[in-house]
């Protein structure tokens, strides 16, 4: 192409690729590195160590493929660690830096500024050969490595080497903490839109409530009770699949561990959405195997330490711990162990819980299997559970705060 064509299909104009090469000095750096990402070279053969003038070759020895192509990163940001302790520059002040490259304080502000940043061609190499700093501690360009400085240690400086991994680790931190920083923006507004959620989710709810379409949680004991005539299996494979550590345990009661249920789920793939329903005034049907087992099946996992969720600061109901007690007929040391051990509540008590609070399993039971429910939901039952689970969100999001 004609040097007309070139110039604006990279530099946008006819007329300015002319004006760089009569005055190179003025060539800004990242006008170069656009070049090359627009007629995908590697920034390699345009900056090298070699004083002697290169062979050109043909376009083929210089073109990347386009599949092949990663585009080229100047990173201004990165100038800033060339002065300062430790710096690239060898623990040199701003002024230093500034005196040394020619220019003012306030050009050195823009260079570091990505929007801003005008440093020349001639400017970055004078800054690289001048400390001895690679030009890969400001280019980051992976499809051809880019030469490095071989310097003899000097025993009062650190290798080039140790300065660029400092530079690296710099920038990791910058980034964590620009990723905590919005992080922590986020959370705020989040629990500013879900506070507002939950107080107009309160308020339906308890509009509803006066018409009594919150309808309690049941367990589908009858599912429990054919379970061993549903999987084919005797009653001490199925004791054996809930993992009893008493040989002597029988399901004539049918009010388990919770935990154990959990266990019999995972181990024959059904979802524990079976067995924890609202009622409908309808008994459950029971059906074949084929209709409670799942594909693709993902592991339910009992999180049994958020009941303490439900009392506390911040907790998902307004109530304390002997208050929680008392609704539940048990005493506050039954509460605790609920929280600290998965063995501690079995299932009748679970659901008890869940009722008396209105709470939905699913607050402390993690299961992702899909499933076709047998019953609808109203309304108000949809935002009671979807209300819980927003808020115990919030105290999830607290907590990875604080760590």
């Amino acid at each position: 192409m004609t040097q007309a064509e070139l110039s604006d299909l990279c530099l946008g104009a006819k007329h300015k690729f002319a004006r760089r090469i009569i005055n190179q000095d003025s060539f800004p750096f990242q006008e170069l590195i656009d070049t090359c990402n627009r007629l995908r070279i590697s920034l390699a053969n345009f900056i090298t160590l070699n004083p002697n003038e290169p062979f050109l070759e043909n376009k083929y020895n210089y073109i990347i493929p386009e599949g092949k192509f990663i585009p080229i990163e100047f990173k201004p940001k990165n100038i800033r660690f060339v002065y300062g302790p430790n710096g690239l520059g060898g623990n040199i002040t701003r002024d230093d830096f500034a005196n040394a490259m020619g220019v003012s304080l306030a050009t050195i502000t823009r260079w570091i500024n990505p929007d801003l940043c005008s440093i020349s061609l001639t400017e970055i190499l004078k800054l690289c050969n001048y400390y001895k700093i690679n030009i890969s501690s400001f280019v980051e360009d992976k499809n051809k490595k880019l030469e490095e400085i071989e310097e003899e240690v000097q025993a009062t400086q650190l290798p080039t080497r140790i300065w660029q991994e400092i530079t690296e680790l710099k920038q990791v931190l910058e980034k964590e903490r620009e990723e905590n920083r919005l992080l922590k923006q986020e959370n705020e507004q989040l629990r500013i839109t879900l506070k507002s959620y939950i107080f107009q989710a309160e308020e339906s709810i308890e509009n509803e409530r006066q018409g009594k379409n919150i309808r309690k949680w049941i367990v589908n004991w009858s599912l429990l009770e054919n379970l061993k005539n549903i999987l084919g299996i005797t009653e001490k494979e199925l004791i054996k699949s809930a993992e009893f550590t008493n040989d002597t345990t029988t399901l004539e009661d049918m009010n388990i561990p919770l935990m154990s249920l959990i266990k019999l789920c995972n181990k024959w793939h059904i979802s524990i959405r079976h067995f924890f329903m609202r009622y409908n005034g309808t008994k459950p049907q029971i059906h074949k195997y084929s209709y409670y087992r799942s594909e693709k099946w993902k592991t339910i996992i009992f999180h049994y330490e958020y009941i303490s969720d439900l009392f506390g600061q911040d907790a998902l109901t307004n109530l304390n711990l002997s208050e929680i007690a008392e609704l539940n007929e048990v005493g506050e040391a039954t509460i605790r162990a609920w929280c600290t051990s998965p063995n501690t509540i079995r299932i009748s008590d679970f659901i008890r819980l869940c009722n008396t609070l209105e709470v939905t399993p699913s607050c402390f039971i993690s299961d992702n299997n899909r499933i076709e429910l047998n019953y609808n939901m109203t309304y108000t039952e949809f935002l009671i559970e979807e209300n819980r689970i927003l808020r115990q969100r919030i105290l999830r999001l607290k907590e990875k705060i604080l760590k």
